[in-house]
């Protein structure tokens, strides 16, 4: 392969669009999203048990059970009134939540299979989805719009389709006068609805772009509403692989899922981010130690905030109310501001995004701690603000420009290690804003110094790790000390 030519990653992104339908084809959609909700936790119900089962096994054999759970689901939902397409994506969600369930348990957290009766669908979900796609400020304030509209409690699990072919999956197609239309795959051909033949002729079909012709007894044409820039960036630049229809009090919504082909960019430079509470996040961006730039997003809004509603929520509960935690599409939006800020940043100096490895007390105050970990309120304040949700949003926003995947440093030492001299002393942070070097009186704001060190450091670890040895061969302390 010519080294000259761009290496190629696959990056996902999703659209969303409203869908026009009559009070005819609404009533099909109804009826199978009840259906499918009703397969969903059925088979959930009855593969339960496979949970502490499956925890207990290695990597190899989970891998295997859950391979087996999708046969013994795939049993369960074959005589039942659903179609093809919807057989097999309840098959692929048991099996995923059975295997997110078990993940959870190993790690030590109290997880629990969903009911019917503890469902509880986020009111502002459909548009967190769209913004945990946003790259620009006009897909941030669209999916905003989305999520401070009237909550849909109550309305039924989403119809997911996982293949773009007629029989038993979903179309993206567009029509000679340049209209686009959603062709689903809804129903079995023993339904009802079974009666009335859809006709596709001489359409095109968005992901090959030539033209198909069919007709089926177990599908719906559905008009999508949509704009230039829908089409422009996503389905002219893209393939459809998945489908999620979702119902809500103001009509039904199309998430298309599109595969895109991302030029891979080999980074040059590294960007720390560190996490923190009355500042939310700081990054600092190096290149061979030298810091080429820095910034730092405030938390004490969003603390402030949560803390209030939190208080609220604490005595609705007590007066036996229904509390709603709606304070919490807020910090959602905020977290994702940043990572597009991060992002933004580290294409632009081609950056490796560098974060400190917080697994243990990310896991949240109400869940177990790891063996030997020590208590911390700390564990509560990261649970709150959310901050495995902004790694997770930037693993998934970087991918999608062509960045690699972050990669983690242990946050030992970076917020009280000198980077001018490597001096490594508590008494070097002087508060919890500020950070002053005991030996050399470096100040600077203390968590951007901390960010500084967590890009630095994995710069320590490529140039100082012994791979004879098997250990670095200094310290970072004494790392930083030769600069």
């Amino acid at each position: 392969m010519d080294k000259s030519i761009p290496r190629k990653i696959k990056a996902f992104k999703a659209a969303v669009f409203k869908v026009k339908l009559s009070s005819k084809k609404a009533n099909i959609i109804d009826t199978q999203m009840q259906l499918a909700e009703n397969a969903y936790y059925k088979s959930l119900e009855k593969m339960a048990f496979h949970v502490e089962v499956i925890s207990k096994l290695d990597k190899k054999g989970r891998k295997e059970a859950i391979g087996e759970v999708k046969k013994q689901v795939a049993q369960i939902v074959k005589p039942l009134p659903l179609a093809n397409g919807t057989k097999g994506s309840v098959i692929e969600d048991v099996a995923a939540q059975i295997s997110s369930t078990v993940e959870l348990k190993i790690i030590g957290q109290e997880a629990n299979l969903p009911t019917r009766e503890s469902r509880a669908i986020d009111n502002y979900g459909l548009g967190m989805e769209a913004l945990a796609m946003s790259i620009t400020t006009v897909q941030e304030d669209a999916a905003k719009d989305l999520i401070y509209t009237k909550a849909w409690d109550g309305m039924p699990r989403p119809l997911n389709w996982l293949r773009s072919r007629p029989n038993d999956g979903a179309m993206l197609l567009k029509d000679d006068k340049n209209r686009f239309f959603i062709y689903l795959n809804t129903h079995s051909s023993k339904s009802k609805f079974a009666i009335n033949k859809t006709t596709i002729s001489n359409m095109v079909d968005t992901r090959s772009g030539e033209l198909t012709s069919f007709s089926s007894r177990t599908g719906i044409l559905l008009s999508l509403e949509l704009s230039q820039w829908h089409q422009s960036e996503f389905i002219e630049k893209a393939q459809a692989k998945s489908y999620k229809l979702v119902k809500r009090d103001d009509g039904y919504f199309l998430s298309i899922s599109f595969e895109f082909e991302v030029d891979a960019i080999m980074p040059i430079t590294t960007l720390g981010v560190d996490r923190g509470i009355d500042a939310l996040a700081a990054y600092a961006v190096t290149k061979d130690r030298e810091v080429l730039t820095k910034g730092i997003f405030s938390g004490l809004e969003l603390k402030k905030y949560q803390k209030k509603h939190e208080e609220r929520h604490k005595n609705h509960q007590k007066m036996g109310r229904i509390a709603k935690q709606k304070w919490r599409g807020y910090g959602d939006i905020i977290v994702f501001i940043v990572a597009n800020e991060i992002v933004e940043t580290a294409l632009k100096h081609e950056s490796q995004v560098v974060m400190e490895d917080l697994s243990n007390i990310a896991n949240g105050h109400h869940k177990k701690r790891v063996k030997f970990a020590r208590k911390s309120n700390f564990s509560r304040m990261l649970s709150r603000q959310q901050y495995q949700k902004l790694q997770h949003v930037l693993t998934y926003k970087l991918k999608c420009v062509g960045l690699p995947e972050p990669r983690y440093v242990h946050a030992a030492g970076t917020s009280i290690t000198c980077n001018k001299c490597g001096h490594y002393d508590k008494k070097n942070r002087q508060t919890q804003a500020d950070f002053q070097c005991m030996e050399c009186n470096h100040s600077e704001n203390a968590d951007i110094h901390a960010s500084s060190n967590i890009s630095m450091k994995l710069h320590w670890l490529k140039t100082e790790y012994s791979k004879q040895k098997k250990k670095m061969k200094m310290s970072f302390s004494d790392w930083l000390a030769l600069t």
